[in-house]
């Protein structure tokens, strides 16, 4: 009876062996895949970067420029020459041309007016604070 006993134990510690080294093999194995992926998705955000860089490029106006000056030999960039620049008295903001009417008209609105006049003053060095930086 003692040897049938012995031979059921060990059975058991023969099974229970069994699925602990199948389990640890499954976890090699799962992190073996989870590395694969890592180096997968790595591989698929430096792709991504580089096609939207190739998308930025091919939308910039320069890769435009130089496509349409390509197509159309008729075309061309103004230069300095080719601007004119044409000087005017009139303000061009409408809410500051109003504000410059009113301010010519009633002297008493400059009188109440409340807006606070624009003061130049030298900065001063302060040593950047770890959290600003």
């Amino acid at each position: 009876m003692k040897l049938m006993k012995f031979i059921q134990f060990m059975f058991v510690v023969t099974l229970v062996a069994m699925i602990y080294v199948h389990m640890q093999m499954r976890i090699f194995s799962l992190a073996y895949e989870g590395k694969k992926r890592e180096q997968k998705i790595t591989q698929l955000k430096e792709n991504n970067g580089a096609v939207a860089y190739d998308i930025l490029e091919l939308k910039s106006a320069s890769h435009l420029g130089r496509k349409v000056l390509k197509q159309d030999r008729t075309l061309k960039f103004y230069d300095q020459t080719s601007v004119v620049r044409l000087k005017t008295d009139r303000l061009e903001d409408p809410q500051a041309q109003q504000l410059a009417v009113s301010e010519k008209t009633n002297p008493l609105l400059k009188l109440l007016s409340f807006r606070a006049q624009a003061e130049a003053r030298a900065a001063e060095h302060r040593p950047l604070k770890p959290w600003y930086r």
